[in-house]
């Protein structure tokens, strides 16, 4: 996955962004139902638009802008070695803490 800024959503200091796998337009999309997919385009729907927190040990927070049918603040959890899905952010457990690093 990478994140782009080559949309007015996401430049250096901007509050959203789009995440995308690198070399396609497919881009992360939070469901109504707290899980992720990649869809085949991006829109610019706020379910596709990603805030990016960097936290006091310098791990990443990666939350959605807004998802249907819910209010919850959730973040991008990992689920096992490759799974992501949604969920309230605990600030104790290392599943919702991500770093980036250049390929």
């Amino acid at each position: 996955m990478a994140a782009y800024s080559d949309y007015p959503y996401g430049y250096p200091g901007a509050p959203y962004f789009r995440i995308a796998i690198a070399g396609t337009d497919r881009t992360l999309t939070a469901t109504a139902y707290g899980e992720v997919v990649a869809v085949p385009a991006f829109t610019g729907g706020p379910e596709q638009l990603w805030r990016i927190d960097q936290l006091t040990d310098g791990a990443y927070r990666i939350m959605p802008r807004s998802m249907a049918n819910s209010n919850e603040p959730l973040a991008l959890t990992a689920v096992g070695r490759s799974t992501p899905t949604l969920s309230r952010f605990d600030p104790r457990s290392d599943k919702a803490r991500w770093n980036f690093r250049n390929p």
